[in-house]
């Protein structure tokens, strides 16, 4: 029997964080910072790591500007303190305690909970991409965990990373110039009862001189689990 922790749809299940920059907040909206930057290709990838496992990265940008602005985009992390105060409205015991864990792993923070040895992400930056490349492969060279319990079963995954500039849409605040769309995709199956998936995105704005104007879309993952 299949169970679920939340919605096999991929939406987030709470509002999504709309930060917009004030005239005194400077290059950066409130509630964030400019972390460490990840070391990403900066043209499309695609790579079977292993017999059913796929990594894909494309960040695509016109121009040194759009590169920039993809760069600092990914290097956005939501203050730690926003991610807790989340993690406070869980009522749910097993998972009270998961993210108590998790919230004393060392690092800049992008992410949410542990899922099978899989963070699940809070916001989607140059680090989350690094993580899931990174875990990917070391999946892909294990055995697979379900074989004792469905023997002969084969596992599988993917990973997918978009990075992209965009002119600004119907949701953009003032004075945007740019928009760069972040998003992610991860799947890994390792049975018929075996399987987690999730998607992420953020957007962030930017006005003509580069400044962050507003981020959307950080907050708790929607996760399919068997």
């Amino acid at each position: 029997m299949r169970t679920k922790e939340r919605s096999v749809t991929f939406k987030l299940l709470t509002p999504m964080i709309f930060l917009v920059a004030s005239a005194a907040s400077g290059q950066i909206p409130g509630g964030y910072y400019v972390g460490s930057a990840a070391i990403l290709p900066d043209s499309a990838v695609a790579e079977q790591v292993a017999r059913g496992f796929t990594l894909r990265i494309a960040r695509t940008a016109a121009n040194a500007h759009e590169r920039r602005l993809i760069d600092l985009a990914e290097r956005l992390f939501p203050l730690r303190d926003s991610i807790l105060a989340a993690a406070r409205e869980e009522r749910r015991p097993i998972v009270r305690e998961r993210l108590r864990r998790i919230a004393q792993r060392p690092g800049e923070r992008w992410w949410w909970d542990d899922y099978g040895d899989v963070l699940t992400p809070f916001a989607v930056t140059g680090a989350s991409v690094s993580y899931y490349s990174a875990r990917l492969r070391a999946i892909a060279a294990g055995p697979n965990p379900y074989a004792k319990y469905e023997p002969g079963a084969q596992h599988v995954g993917t990973f997918e990373y978009s990075a992209t500039v965009h002119q600004p849409d119907a949701e953009s605040p003032p004075g945007t110039a740019h928009v760069v769309h972040l998003a992610l995709r991860w799947y890994y199956g390792c049975g018929m009862l075996c399987a987690i998936g999730f998607d992420h995105e953020r957007k962030v704005y930017f006005d003509a001189t580069g400044a962050v104007l507003a981020v959307r879309g950080d907050g708790i993952p929607a996760v399919m689990q068997s």
